[in-house]
């Protein structure tokens, strides 16, 4: 999200600042000289709340020159310096602006961000930092495996920063720090977040102090789609960079969807709806429960459930995809360089599409009914899983079904006794009583079809499983094999790289890739990821 929270960012600036709005654009009209150092202070955290990083930067210096022992400017020049990623710097300085605020002047805003800054320098002190090929990231993770996501990541950034260069004329000059938690609770202390917010709307990543933050799919038991969201946070930042912070909520996720997926593909039309957001907008359509643009607001994060959530995200993704199908491919860098230019949302969609706010949102929802939506039957929206990966025993008492529950431990018994083709019997009887889709039954019959060298089967048993939840590292990681043992190593390794942007941390999946790349430097990673994931105890 960005400031989102994915989550993402409360797009709305401090209500300290936005009183001091008009007095701040005249200062900055009069030049550098003019007026006190307090409120040349407020003016730099004006420009960091508008995330103009260099504009407030190149205010600071003067301004400590002038004033290197006033309370403001001190907590300015730690504001700037948290921005920059500079955790420990910035602590130093809020402490010496606190000390020196004898007369406690201070807004609380400011006090209480010193305090995020002492937990976030706290939280990653031991961090390690690896730079992106390009230079233009700096990746900081926790010591041990979640180093294996630095790479990954700063292949993927780099490629996205690219085409959003081209696609939205705008990519950061210096380098981005990203930062990746070890567990949810970590990123609420971090950011404003709290945990119940977390959980309840499944945010996992936020772009926020002109940083990255995300929590590792280290922490789930069956990972998240982490590349996709880390690129989606990348987005939040150039538009918030480009345009001021000064997009709306459902703007800002609207673009995010639409671009989230650009690191890996050349192609700039508007990805494709997944079988979830699909079942989702049709099932709203039909019981006139859309999400209205105002109820995203503040963040994503305040929604009430994990469903309503992913519904207004695949409202926004829509919308954006209607402004482009309607208005060409440069629509989008249009209507942010038309907000950058003063105009708010619904001016700015009024100069790209001729359209006023009512007459977008009816075009809009006619565009929904020409998609030909449908429902998925029997789809359940994923949650995302919080908490320690359960038990084998424990996702056999999860099956919704007594019967279903039965017949899975008859068919264990049965694999573990060597009677394969029995098992399978009894798997495929649970996997039917419980519509032919459920994940954990599914991939342990795919597993028992490898065992009986009948790849071509294990495939057919999880294909309708991957139709309507592709983003399952289990599954994708079991049909890639699969793939392998019939000879297919493209689609093995199509299968294998969606698993690897899911869940990247199992050594099964870096020694399948190993097989199916051909020779090179990709292949050589996964290799060396290979040995040192199977060698590497939990």
């Amino acid at each position: 999200m960005s400031d989102r929270r994915r989550g993402r960012s409360g797009w709305l600036l401090p209500c300290w600042l936005l009183l001091h709005g008009v007095a701040l654009a005249r200062l900055a009209q009069a030049g550098p000289s003019s007026g006190s150092p307090a409120q040349r202070a407020l003016e730099i955290e004006f420009l960091l709340a508008q995330w103009q990083i260099e504009a407030a930067e190149a205010a600071l210096e003067p301004l400590l020159a002038r004033a290197p022992q006033q309370p403001e400017v001190l907590a300015a020049a730690a504001s700037v310096r948290f921005h920059r990623g500079d955790h420990e710097a910035a602590v130093s300085l809020f402490e010496r602006a606190l000390a020196a605020d004898t007369r406690h002047l201070l807004p609380a805003p400011l006090r209480e961000l010193a305090g995020v800054a002492r937990s976030t320098a706290e939280l990653v002190r031991s961090f390690v930092s690896t730079r992106s090929p390009g230079g233009h990231f700096v990746i900081r993770t926790s010591r041990g495996r979640d180093q294996l996501l630095a790479p990954f990541a700063g292949e993927a950034l780099e490629a996205l920063r690219g085409r959003l260069a081209r696609d939205l004329g705008f990519a950061p000059d210096e380098p981005i720090v990203v930062e990746f938690y070890g567990a949810p609770d970590d990123l609420a202390r971090a950011s404003p977040l709290t945990v119940d917010e977390i959980r309840r709307s499944g945010t996992i990543a936020i772009c926020k102090y002109n940083r990255l933050m995300v929590v590792s799919p280290a922490a789930f038991p069956r990972g998240y789609p982490w590349l996709d969201t880390l690129s989606h946070e990348y987005v939040h930042l150039v538009l918030s960079r480009r345009a001021r912070n000064q997009l709306p909520i459902w703007l800002q996720e609207g673009l995010a969807k639409l671009f989230e997926t650009r690191w890996r593909t050349d192609d700039a039309a508007p990805p494709p709806l997944s079988a979830v957001q699909e079942h989702l907008l049709d099932q709203a359509l039909a019981r006139h429960r859309l999400i209205g643009w105002g109820q995203m607001h503040p963040s994503m994060a305040k929604l009430p459930t994990q469903q309503a959530t992913a519904l207004a995200f695949a409202q926004a993704q829509t919308a954006m995809s209607f402004l482009v199908a309607r208005e060409g491919p440069t629509a989008p860098r249009r209507l942010v360089e038309a907000i950058a230019d003063g105009a708010d949302a619904w001016e700015a969609i009024g100069l790209v599409a001729g359209l006023d706010r009512r007459a977008f949102d009816r075009a809009w929802r006619q565009y929904l009914t020409r998609l030909g939506l449908r429902p998925y039957p029997g789809l359940v929206p994923p949650a995302l899983s919080f908490g320690p990966e359960p038990s084998h025993e424990q996702q056999i008492r999860a099956l919704r079904a007594r019967r279903a529950q039965d017949l899975f431990r008859l068919a264990d018994m049965l694999r573990q006794r060597g009677q394969r083709a029995a098992a399978v019997v009894e798997y495929r009887k649970a996997l039917a009583l419980l519509g032919g889709r459920d994940p954990f039954v599914a991939n342990a019959l795919a597993r028992t079809y490898l065992e009986l060298d009948a790849p071509e089967q294990a495939i057919e048993s999880l294909t309708p499983l991957l139709a309507y939840y592709p983003e399952l590292a289990g599954p994708q990681t079991t049909i890639g094999v699969a793939y392998l043992r019939t000879g297919d190593h493209q689609a093995a390794a199509s299968h294998l790289e969606v698993a690897l942007r899911v869940n990247p941390f199992a050594p099964e999946l870096h020694c399948s890739l190993t097989q199916a790349l051909p020779r090179g430097p990709r292949r050589e990673r996964h290799a060396r990821l290979c040995q040192q994931l199977t060698h590497q105890p939990r």
